[in-house]
This record gives structure tokens, C-alpha cells and sequence, in this order.
């Protein structure tokens, strides 16, 4: 099953490396730390291939590599880890500039792992089960932490 995993790894990687790359850069907010990070997120998918259990979860697998790997690069660097980016509404959702400006903030003001939920759902569109899974917690606990930080969110908005 490692020559089928690789196979799969590798062909996903291909297919999605600027998702992978957008990933690691919303956590560093650096070019060339994400390019890092994503690197060394490869080499350990290739390397540990034969802990993907089932190959149609290589995207939640890898994502949480590259999260894991993250935040193993700030403990290492002493770095805090910057505040998460909210994904912009598509070309008939316009809002304001100035509105813009006042959710990135409003969310930038959450602590961090309300902005990684945020990020994991709106940013990478991930479901929840994909984000239970990406932070190892339960699925209800990811809906209910979500839903209690979206609520403060739009009271605050």
C-alpha cells in the first residue's frame, strides 16, 4: 500500500500545490517560510506514506502536515504565529473596502485558535469533519467551537 499511497501523495501534490502553498503562507505570512514548510511537509508525506490509512483523505492528511509542520517552524523560530487572513467574498458578494478592512481586523482580534477555525473553514473550505480531523479533535467540539466563534463574529460585525 506505500507505492499506492506515494502514487496518490503525489499526484495531489501536483494537482494542488497552490493550495498547499496558500495554506502554509496563511500561517507564516512569508513567501519563502511557506515555500519552506511546504517542503519539508512533502518530504515527510513521501517519507511517511504508509501512515495514510485512506487515500481518499489525503487532502485533511496533508493539510495537517503542513499545519503540524507550521507550528513546529514558530516553536522553533520563537515566533508568535501571525493572525489568519478572512477569505474575500467572490465578485457578486462585493463589500466595502473600508468593511474589508473592519472584518480582517474584527477577526485579527479573535484569539488563535478561533482564527485558525475561521481559516479552516472559509479560507481552505474545509468541512468539518476535514477540520476535526486536521486540529484531532472531536467533530462536534470543531461545530460547536465554530458556531460560538461566527456568532461573536457577526455580534461584533
Amino acid at each position: 500500500m506505500t507505492i499506492e499511497n506515494e502514487v496518490v501523495i503525489e499526484e495531489f501534490i501536483r494537482n494542488h500545490q497552490k493550495d498547499l502553498y496558500r495554506f502554509a503562507y496563511s500561517y507564516t505570512k512569508n513567501s519563502n517560510d511557506a515555500l519552506d514548510i511546504v517542503q519539508e511537509s512533502v518530504y515527510k508525506a513521501l517519507k511517511y506514506s504508509n501512515a495514510l490509512k485512506e487515500q481518499d483523505k489525503v487532502k485533511t492528511w496533508l493539510f495537517t502536515i503542513i499545519r503540524n509542520t507550521s507550528m513546529t517552524f514558530f516553536k522553533k523560530r520563537n515566533k508568535e504565529v501571525p493572525l489568519s487572513v478572512v477569505k474575500e467574498k467572490s465578485k457578486a458578494e462585493k463589500i466595502s473596502k473600508a468593511e474589508r478592512i473592519y472584518l480582517k481586523d474584527l477577526v485579527q482580534s479573535l484569539d488563535e485558535a478561533s482564527q485558525e477555525l475561521i481559516k479552516l473553514r472559509f479560507y481552505e473550505d474545509l468541512q468539518f469533519n476535514e477540520m476535526a480531523k486536521v486540529l484531532s479533535v472531536n467533530i462536534n467540539t470543531v461545530k460547536t467551537r465554530f458556531y460560538k466563534v461566527l456568532e461573536e463574529v457577526k455580534e461584533n460585525y
